[in-house]
């Protein structure tokens, strides 16, 4: 699954109302852990949120560099 906004949204702080709301949609629903594998430029951004760097992905999906990210709950 990916998730992309808009270019022209971008900035205005949507992707961050869409993470929180995701968040506390996996802690209602009792999830423990939030795995996601993300683009290099993308590790940052999501560390803000409280995910945990874990290591550089096996996957070359699209011809990329993925890396491994976890959020405990």
């Amino acid at each position: 699954m990916s998730v992309v906004l808009d270019p022209a949204y971008q900035g205005k702080g949507y992707a961050g109302l869409m993470m929180r709301a995701f968040i506390c949609e996996m802690r209602q629903r009792g999830k423990k852990t939030i795995h996601l594998m993300c683009k290099t430029r993308h590790v940052e951004l999501y560390g803000k949120f409280g995910y945990a760097y874990i290591k550089p992905s096996e996957s070359d999906h699209g011809g990329m560099a993925w890396h491994e990210m976890i959020m405990t709950l």
